[in-house]
């Protein structure tokens, strides 16, 4: 994991386990939003966090005889309830985005 956690190196750790392009986009764009308000909202600041630590969350579900995506896609869930504070528009493509990517946890 590179030293410097900004959205384009998260999205970086989780390209090689084949998560869908379009995710991985709504994924930066959600953590961006996150990392940005984060001292503004707790919600923001805890989306933030599991965001930032979906690889490993991966990685705890490939150890504990889950796979890494149904570990990452919880991770994400998680996220989502938190983003309730942002709207507009590029917020509702990335929550449907994301929200697709989660059905059936």
């Amino acid at each position: 994991m590179p030293i410097f956690l900004t959205p384009q190196n998260i999205v970086e750790s989780l390209r090689p386990r084949r998560i869908p392009e379009d995710v991985l986009q709504a994924l930066a764009s959600a953590l961006t939003w996150a990392e940005a308000n984060k001292w503004k909202s707790i919600k923001a600041a805890s989306a933030a966090g599991y965001f930032r630590e979906l690889d490993r969350a991966g990685l705890f579900g490939e150890q504990a005889s889950t796979s890494y995506t149904y570990a990452v896609k919880l991770n994400i869930l998680y996220a989502l309830s938190n983003l309730q504070g942002w709207r507009g528009k590029e917020a509702q493509q990335v929550k449907t985005t994301l929200k697709k990517y989660t059905q059936g946890v």
